[in-house]
């Protein structure tokens, strides 16, 4: 959808027009809106049939409340919503199965929490790549509510060690949900472990079966802290 569609739309819902032009745009069942700025995005509560959304680079706003009534969402992307971290205005879009969340290379897209999870029960695919939480461990808890969840995602490198483990040990046979403790970029010659600041050694280096070895002892010692907390 271009620029300017999206700005024609945004004038017919709010000015409440009656045209034919305003019920076409009633009857969108998917949105993409990509590279501009809105103070408020309301007027998306009047797609009441809109199955798929897309925002991509959209800043000036903050509130995805107004995306609560969206009864018929089926698929949310988000990417690079620059004063958005918020996203509690998504709990109770029980129709829901797909959200993704991204920043960029250059910008982690922030969240303040993950308990909008709670109230995304029928959420079936989840994929959070460049962001990061400021949430304490363990924010990553609310994943226990998604008991229809068939697909886990995460970004490396966006989460504290210890989220990883609860993330795997909550998700038990989700895809996607057991990661490599470590990843080898053979054009680099770099080992890189799993979670935020966790480091990386080089490939061949005298130490290198050690730090392994040690990393993996540390991750184990994250799946314990974890079990105690889901008592398991």
């Amino acid at each position: 959808m271009s620029v300017g569609i999206c700005r024609s739309l945004l004038c017919i819902f709010r000015a409440r027009s009656r045209s034919p032009h305003y019920r076409d745009l009633g009857s969108l069942s998917v949105c993409a809106l990509r590279g501009f700025k809105l103070k408020i995005i309301d007027f998306l509560a009047e797609l009441p049939l809109l199955q798929e959304l897309v925002l991509e680079y959209v800043s000036g706003f903050c509130d995805l409340l107004p995306l609560r009534e969206l009864k018929n969402l089926r698929s949310a992307h988000f990417e690079n919503l620059r004063r958005v971290s918020d996203f509690s205005g998504l709990s109770g879009i029980a129709s829901l199965r797909y959200l993704c969340i991204n920043g960029t290379l250059d910008w982690d897209q922030p969240i303040a929490d993950f308990e909008f999870l709670k109230g995304l029960c029928g959420l079936e695919v989840l994929k959070l790549t460049w962001v990061k939480c400021k949430a304490s461990y363990p924010a990553l808890l609310p994943l226990a509510a998604l008991k229809n969840l068939k697909k886990l995602s995460l970004y490396p490198h966006a989460f504290a060690l210890e989220e990883y483990a609860l993330a795997q040990l909550i998700c038990e046979g989700v895809e996607g949900a057991q990661m490599p403790l470590a990843v080898e970029f053979k054009d680099t010659g770099y080992v890189y472990f799993l979670g935020r600041g966790s480091g990386y050694t080089k490939m061949g280096a005298k130490n290198e079966l050690q730090r392994r070895a040690e990393f993996e002892q540390k991750f184990e010692a994250c799946k314990q802290k974890a079990r105690e907390i889901l008592n398991l």
